[in-house]
């Protein structure tokens, strides 16, 4: 049959157990003890507490395994173990048993030294057992002297207490049998998966904050024009409202228009200013004029047309209060084919260097 062994397994280490603590020193003790009894009293291996053991029997196994060395690293016990039957061998490296449990005397004297704390034997636990040899057939089948006598060499037996503190080893956390190699391929695409499912997420996530952000700036920046644009028309309106007021007072300045006139030529002056222009033809030219300066033109024109008398009915006859009448001017603006005002003007100054 061929047997194996397994170096450097974790057995036990620092800390509370059962409601009782270990320290780095009761580690040490533990040592002490396997060194001065291992080679009449060592510790064996075997699968879980079952005193019998019955799983060699159907396979034809003689044994689980020894403890051939113990020591302490740090705060942890660890053992080397050997004469491995090859079948428990393949478990163990399959994780077949997942905790190990030390089973430990304390208080116990063997010949004439007393130990503390000794540790007589190291379960495996975690998996149903199918049997196991007794512990006689152990001893038998390394050569080793009989339990029973070494046994027999313990004294204060009744005071000795035996305890079994379990834990689990950190080799034994794995999964219970070794992933294959399509499980550790497929797990790995899973995982590649979902870190490219993550990124993905995150991308979208900040291609989304981003938008959001611009679309946000873009708004903010298109209120501001609006409002912009807003004082600016309103400034323009004022400014052409100003123009308008200045040209009204500069009609009624010249008198060719009285204030009560003042809010009909505003209306007819409306929102425009210089902006629009009409083609305006006359005797002698074809004027582009605004609004303002055909209101302006129209107003002198009644300014001066009212200085005339049209009235047949008057004392003077056809006479005006400056010798004119209507047809006296349109017929001079007929000779001379000159408009009307420029033919009152000219008239008016002909009568004026005759006074004189």
């Amino acid at each position: 049959m061929k047997l194996m062994e397994k170096k450097r397994v974790e057995i036990f280490s620092t800390g509370t157990w059962n409601g009782q603590s270990f320290d780095v020193a009761d580690l040490d003790e533990h040592v002490r003890a396997f060194e001065e009894t291992k080679e009449t009293l060592p510790p064996y291996l075997k699968l879980g507490h079952d005193n019998e053991q019955k799983f060699i029997q159907s396979e034809g196994l003689p044994a689980a395994g020894w403890i051939a060395n113990m020591y302490r690293e740090g705060e942890k016990l660890f053992a080397d173990i050997t004469h491995i039957p090859e079948k428990i061998h393949s478990l163990l490296e399959r994780k077949a048993y997942r905790k190990v449990s030390i089973e430990q005397w304390r208080n116990v004297k063997i010949k004439d030294k007393t130990y503390k704390y000794m540790i007589t034997g190291l379960a495996l636990l975690g998996a149903e057992t199918p049997g196991v040899m007794n512990l006689n057939d152990f001893m038998a089948l390394y050569g080793l002297k009989d339990i029973a006598d070494q046994r027999a060499q313990i004294e204060n037996k009744d005071e000795a207490t035996t305890s079994h503190y379990s834990f689990l080893n950190r080799e034994f956390k794995e999964r219970e049998s070794m992933k294959t190699e399509a499980e550790l391929k497929l797990e790995l695409e899973l995982k590649a998966a979902k870190e490219r499912e993550e990124a993905q997420a995150a991308e979208l996530k900040k291609f989304k904050a981003d938008a959001d952000a611009a679309k946000a700036e873009a708004e903010q920046a298109q209120k501001e024009k609006a409002e912009a644009e807003k004082k600016v028309f309103a400034a323009e309106q004022k400014e052409k409202q100003t123009q308008i007021d200045r040209e009204i007072d500069l009609l009624i300045s010249e008198k060719h228009i009285t204030k009560g006139m003042r809010p009909y030529v505003a209306a007819l002056f409306g929102q425009e200013t210089e902006a629009h222009t009409f083609s305006v033809k006359l005797e002698k030219e074809e004027k582009d004029l605004s609004k303002i300066e055909i209101v302006k033109e129209l107003a002198k024109l009644f300014a001066a047309k009212s200085s005339v008398n049209f009235d047949e009915n008057s004392e003077e006859g056809e006479k005006g209060s400056k010798g004119l009448t209507n047809q006296d001017v349109e017929k001079y603006a007929a000779e001379h084919k000159i408009s009307f005002r420029s033919a009152y003007t000219a008239l008016m100054k002909t009568i004026g260097a005759n006074k004189t």
